[in-house]
């Protein structure tokens, strides 16, 4: 009982952590989908495929493809990188075209159903950089998220947290420039299978025409690993059973 109290005071705690009273120009409510295939290469390093669908006042939107290498330091911590592709939905549209770099350090301690996860990131930004005279100046940004993560029984996972982003420049001071609230929750389908379903508060913060956005995020991840072993032992069982 002690551990969870410290849990939901430490909950409605972070939101306080970052601001919240940003006077917003324009709100948004927008959809992210997204598919994430994951492949354990070796006992410590893992690779993963992203495919995402973001879509703005279910109008505009965007597709993303994400490569992911994670590599495990310790029970505690890991560190990534990953480059991500982006454009509208139109493939001949070259002048949309965004190609994102990072590199991640991330870490988690446990005790008991309560997870606290913390990952520190550095990403640096291209925006057409095959047709535009500035394509080959990136948009460089820290960003700092933590999560609070609480199991309710083997199959859900409630999470909520925060995240800050302070943009860096090379003639400007760094500042902070954007923060997400999230909030939600995870369903464990199988041992390979995982759903989860999230609300994102972002809002912009310190620029000129501040933006609010209010998102829906489904994640549909699987194991790739897991299911191949899986219909391994399915074929071994029926070449047993036919071979009787």
């Amino acid at each position: 009982m002690k551990i969870k109290s410290i849990f939901l005071f430490s909950l409605f705690g972070l939101t306080f952590l970052l601001p919240t009273d940003v006077i917003s120009q324009t709100e948004s409510t927008d959809a992210w989908l997204s598919t994430t295939l994951g492949y354990e290469i070796l006992d410590d390093l893992d690779i993963k495929i992203e495919l995402g669908h973001r879509r703005e006042n279910f109008y505009s939107s965007r597709l993303y493809s994400d490569l992911v290498l994670k590599y495990k330091l310790n029970d505690f911590a890991k560190i990534g990188m990953a480059w991500r592709h982006s454009a509208e939905p139109d493939p001949f549209d070259v002048e949309d075209l965004s190609n994102r770099f990072n590199v991640d350090f991330s870490g988690k301690v446990k005790r008991n159903d309560i997870g606290l996860n913390y990952r520190l990131r550095y990403q640096t930004k291209y925006n057409n950089w095959t047709v535009s005279e500035d394509g080959t100046t990136p948009t460089q940004t820290v960003r700092t998220r933590l999560l609070l993560e609480y199991k309710l029984n083997k199959d859900w996972q409630f999470d909520a947290g925060s995240e800050a982003f302070i943009r860096l420049s090379y003639n400007e001071p760094y500042y902070l420039n954007k923060v997400r609230y999230i909030a939600g929750f995870e369903y464990r389908i199988n041992k390979s299978q995982v759903i989860a379903l999230h609300y994102i508060l972002q809002k912009e913060v310190q620029e000129a025409n501040p933006h609010t956005s209010h998102i829906i995020s489904v994640d549909y991840s699987v194991d790739v690993k897991r299911v191949l072993k899986k219909l391994k032992k399915k074929r071994k069982k029926k070449r047993k059973a036919a071979a009787k």
